[in-house]
């Protein structure tokens, strides 16, 4: 007979209050707390855990997100020691602490004047031995506006005040260091002053250490002779650098050319536009993937709500990634996977090249790379047990003849999985492109920086603030990607419903926001697959797809 939450949950305080680290009663304790919802007492049972086992990583993967999800407005100790417990575990999605972290530290610095960061004064000799605001510089991107005008400030008083020093300690070296991945992953994407423009051009001839990876935190490192000064140091966080923004693209390079491609028998210019865009801006842009929880791919799909197992006939997975761009998706599918052979197909060399890198880093031999368009995947003379693609359909010219060239590239029976932008959530990105296009602003790195001044300077309440609010407004490629991309389609739910009939496709699962699936069972019982009664959801929360469309359709 099952016990009751309540009896279980005794059973466990009994248990604990015997052996205080017994590791699987307090992992139950926090999934019972945050079965009911408080997610707060699931937070102090993971911090007790974490504690005295930092290296237990299902404790790590839960707090992380959780820790994500908060809002701190005072510096809390216990907090920084939570936040430095899951930015040292490398198995995680770092990038999920990025906002939390830069409010902490923001609470934790700027305690003078929090609303005019350029008048705090900076603690460098704190700074550059914070073990917590180094790890945030050097494996994230900052995604917070207030964060980066402080990061920045920060960054113009380490130029000025050491450009006179030919040699800085070991601590300081890490510091400059961080600054420069910092900026090397958001693309060099910060404003940049008169003065400092003009101590960047001072130092050019120099050839201190000191003074090339201050300019690192500007521009990419050179490779030149003097580099070898830098490979002697003893920063950690210097040889990062090194790694990150000179040997990678180096190889990168080199990988570009040993992709496969597939040719297309027509010349499509807005796929030439794309390439083009991605070719010069990668995206998105990321380090090594967290740690996936290992499950076959076919578990997952048997439990979609209206697949069809009688009409599915596979053994080993053949799966097709259209438009994996970094190779973000091939990677963690087949990390989470390793019995999946899968196809990883961009426009992209430099996309792809990006996330072979990776691949080969990580010992994956299930992935093959293949440049080439989705108009030509036929091209491939293969069909595919699962096809997915996510946010790549509507940025092509005739999505419907793309999905259309998919669905010819997917086994009878088979599965896809397609995202599509939402009409009604991209309300503000489609006010800002018109904005863009009415003063003719180019995507060029530098007309992105300045378009960005213009928005940080609009006021809380005008309807283009809220960009801020986008993780992709902080960073180059995915800026460009958000604003400036040379092609975007958007649909509504209606239109995808009249659309899956002429494409042979059956809906079998939708993902939703929890709390918005919660709310649309209350008014909706049985599955939630009747886009139509979606559709008038969306209608009333025109926000809840902000993200994407997520679809799982089957081929009939």
């Amino acid at each position: 007979m099952a016990i009751d939450l309540n009896t279980r949950f005794t059973q466990l305080q009994q248990q604990i209050n015997q052996n205080p680290r017994d590791i699987p009663a307090l992992m139950e304790m926090a999934e019972i707390f945050l079965h009911i919802n408080d997610q707060g007492k699931a937070m102090q049972v993971l911090s007790h855990l974490l504690g005295f086992a930092s290296d237990y990583l299902p404790a790590c993967q839960i707090m992380t997100q959780l820790l994500g999800r908060m809002n701190p407005t005072q510096y809390h100790p216990q907090l920084e020691k939570d936040l430095l417990i899951c930015w040292q575990q490398e198995a995680i999605d770092h990038q999920l602490l990025a906002q939390v972290t830069a409010k902490h530290l923001l609470n934790k610095y700027q305690t003078q004047d929090s609303q005019s960061p350029q008048k705090i004064t900076i603690p460098i000799g704190q700074l550059k031995t914070d073990k917590l605001f180094l790890r945030f510089l050097s494996r994230s991107i900052n995604v917070h506006s207030q964060c980066e005008q402080w990061l920045t400030h920060i960054r113009s008083e380490l130029l000025t005040k050491l450009v006179t020093e030919p040699i800085v300690d070991t601590d300081t070296e890490n510091l400059i260091a961080g600054f420069g991945l910092q900026t090397f992953a958001n693309e060099y994407l910060w404003p940049i002053s008169a003065q400092e423009k003009l101590i960047l051009e001072s130092i050019k001839q120099n050839d201190a250490s000191t003074h090339h990876l201050l300019a690192s935190m500007y521009g990419p490192l050179q490779d030149t002779d003097n580099i070898k000064q830098l490979i002697h140091s003893n920063a950690q966080l210097v040889h990062e650098l090194i790694v990150e923004s000179l040997h990678n693209p180096q190889q990168e390079l080199q990988l570009a050319s040993a992709i496969a491609g597939i040719e297309s028998a027509e010349t499509n210019n807005i796929s030439q536009d794309v390439k083009h865009q991605y070719e010069e801006n990668p995206y998105p842009r990321w380090r090594t993937p967290p740690t996936p929880q290992q499950q076959p791919l076919i578990d997952f799909i048997r439990q979609l709500p209206g697949f069809d197992a009688s009409k599915f006939k596979s053994g080993k997975l053949n799966l097709l990634v259209a438009g994996c761009g970094t190779g973000f998706e091939p990677i963690d599918l087949a990390r989470m996977d390793s019995q999946l052979t899968i196809t990883a197909l961009d426009l992209s060399r430099a996309s792809l090249a990006y996330g072979y890198r990776i691949a080969q880093e990580l010992d994956l031999n299930n992935i093959h790379f293949i440049q080439g368009d989705i108009l030509a995947v036929n091209n491939l003379n293969q069909q595919f047990d699962v096809v997915n693609s996510t946010g790549v359909l509507h940025h092509m010219e005739n999505p419907e003849a793309g999905w259309r060239a998919l669905c010819a590239a997917t086994k009878p029976g088979g599965v896809m999985r397609i995202s599509l932008y939402s009409e009604l959530a991209r309300t503000r990105i489609v006010a800002a492109r018109e904005l863009i296009q009415q003063q003719n602003i180019s995507s060029s790195a530098e007309s992105i920086k300045q378009f960005r001044a213009q928005i940080f300077s609009l006021p809380p309440e005008h309807p283009l603030h809220p960009l801020t609010q986008s993780h992709d407004f902080y960073s180059t490629s995915g800026c460009r990607d958000l604003l400036f991309h040379v092609q975007e389609h958007r649909f509504t739910l209606l239109q995808i419903e009249s659309m899956l009939p002429r494409l042979g496709l059956k809906l079998i699962g939708f993902d939703v926001p929890p709390q918005a699936a919660a709310q649309f069972a209350q008014q909706n019982p049985g599955p939630h697959l009747d886009l139509i009664k979606w559709h008038e959801y969306e209608t009333r929360n025109p926000d809840t797809f902000a993200g994407m469309y997520q679809l799982w359709l089957q081929k009939i």
